[in-house]
């Protein structure tokens, strides 16, 4: 997610984001230290107590509980009614047309995750002047890799990105790993371990 992330406000901040003066408001489910950095409000969504605790501890200035059926309109009042600017978007086939609606005018979802094929209605989309945007690791230049890479390195090194490790699993059971990725209510990163790190 890191990457992910460094690479959006890459783009964000590059010119290729073509925005208005705007508060930049950014919603990610996982936000990281250097998106606030970025001078980004970061909100955050999380579906346990658990989760709400760790996106807040992560950086987010506001996360709400996407369990809730109002999640959105919170999101909404939280903005002033501006809407968000920027959203980071992992499960598109579930969130991308309610995305849309609190997206701010000239707003950008970046799509990095879907499971299935996503309905939306297209009007969303003109009454704001909004951009989607499907973005995948192995479409970025590497020139651009290298920059984010050593960006993630110094950020390791001074702190400012904490990944949390939710589970250890053994390389001999990467399938399992692979299921407890696609379980809800994952915390953390999915960590694999190679022999010789025991």
């Amino acid at each position: 997610m890191y990457i992910t992330a460094k690479r959006v406000i890459t783009q964000f901040e590059s010119g290729r984001y073509d925005g208005h003066d705007r508060q930049r408001d950014f919603a990610h489910q996982s936000p990281d230290g250097r998106l606030v950095a970025h001078g980004l409000r970061v909100f955050g969504t999380a579906g346990s107590e658990e989760g709400i605790r760790l996106v807040r501890e992560q950086g987010a200035h506001e996360v709400f509980d996407h369990r809730t059926r109002d999640h959105f309109d919170q999101v909404m009042k939280a903005t002033g009614g501006h809407g968000i600017d920027v959203i980071v978007e992992m499960l598109a086939n579930v969130n991308l047309g309610k995305d849309l609606t609190i997206l701010a005018k000239g707003g950008r979802v970046v799509i990095i995750g879907s499971r299935g094929p996503a309905e939306i209605n297209p009007r969303d989309t003109m009454q704001r002047d909004a951009d989607i945007r499907g973005m995948i690791l192995p479409n970025t230049p590497p020139a651009e890799m290298a920059s984010i890479h050593a960006a993630l390195v110094a950020g390791l090194e001074e702190g400012a990105l904490r990944p949390v490790i939710g589970k250890e699993f053994p390389l001999a059971d990467a399938a399992e790993a692979h299921r407890a990725v696609m379980e809800p209510g994952a915390l953390g990163k999915i960590v694999l371990r190679t022999e010789s790190e025991k």
